[in-house]
């Protein structure tokens, strides 16, 4: 089973093997069939979402046909998807299931950046929590999110600063992968949102 969702700055597949699960007339429930389990293999891309049908993508960057940043929830693996790219390769095992987020890329103008948010990855929608982003300048961008948790997103470059609720804070980026990232508490006065920004 696959199906999609979007989010106002992004997209969501999720992946689920439901083999070997089924109605019982007799115990009128559904349950698992233990000698029905198998595992199954199938392909996710980018196309699989629909994104003409969502009113606040058409039209907007996030139907484009520039790079998106695919996320595995499971393997918490980052990987680069187009609309020419092979689709990507899964095989899930019995009852279980996979989450793969869609992220246009960003670039920031002359500074030759490329970021991309996908927000609080410890929620299972995590581009969900991404409220707002707006590039700031040639080598600055802004990103509001709701929520608490590990925030992630994929930057070509390290930051020169980071602010979270306009106090710098610490983060962590990886040269191999480009994933940046830190803890972003809940902030009870403003409804669980956050602001961050980013300077190149």
């Amino acid at each position: 089973l696959k199906i999609f969702n979007f989010n106002k700055f992004g997209g969501v597949i999720a992946a689920f093997n439901c083999q070997g699960a089924g109605w019982s007339p007799k115990e009128h429930r559904f349950k698992g069939y233990k000698d029905c389990y198998q595992t199954v293999s199938g392909t996710v891309h980018v196309s699989d979402i629909e994104w003409d049908q969502n009113p606040e993508a058409a039209g907007s960057q996030m139907s484009y046909a520039g790079d998106y940043l695919v996320y595995k929830m499971q393997s918490e693996e980052i990987l680069f998807m187009n609309s020419k790219s092979d689709p990507i390769q899964i095989t899930l095992e019995p009852s279980s299931f996979d989450l793969f987020s869609f992220v246009p890329v960003t670039d920031l103008g002359s500074s030759g950046v490329r970021f991309a948010p996908l927000g609080l990855i410890n929620m299972f929608n995590c581009v969900g929590t991404v409220q707002e982003m707006e590039v700031t300048g040639a080598n600055s961008v802004r990103t509001d999110l709701k929520g608490e948790g590990r925030f992630m997103a994929y930057s070509s470059s390290a930051p020169e600063k980071c602010y979270l609720d306009d106090k710098e804070a610490e983060f962590l980026w990886e040269e191999e992968t480009g994933k940046l990232s830190f803890y972003v508490p809940w902030v009870e006065v403003s409804g669980g949102i956050s602001h961050l920004s980013f300077t190149f």
